[in-house]
């Protein structure tokens, strides 16, 4: 299915917010799945707005993510 949408090199990543076991985590990891904290993804969007890049967004819901 992936190759239907595009014919390149597609990587596993996971974004994750607060987990119950995060042993968990290294088991997703050693299988190759990239995780992504949503606490730094959040940071990164709050720093990026400061600098202009992302000036808006089409609903509320963006800034509630951003006031986490």
């Amino acid at each position: 299915m992936r190759d239907s949408l595009a014919q390149a090199l597609w990587s596993y990543e996971l974004v994750v917010h607060q987990v119950k076991y995060p042993e968990e985590l290294c088991v997703i990891e050693n299988h190759g799945v990239k995780i992504h904290r949503l606490s730094e993804i959040i940071k990164d969007l709050k720093t990026a707005s400061k600098k202009h890049i992302v000036a808006g967004a089409g609903g509320t819901d963006f800034v509630d993510l951003l006031y986490l």
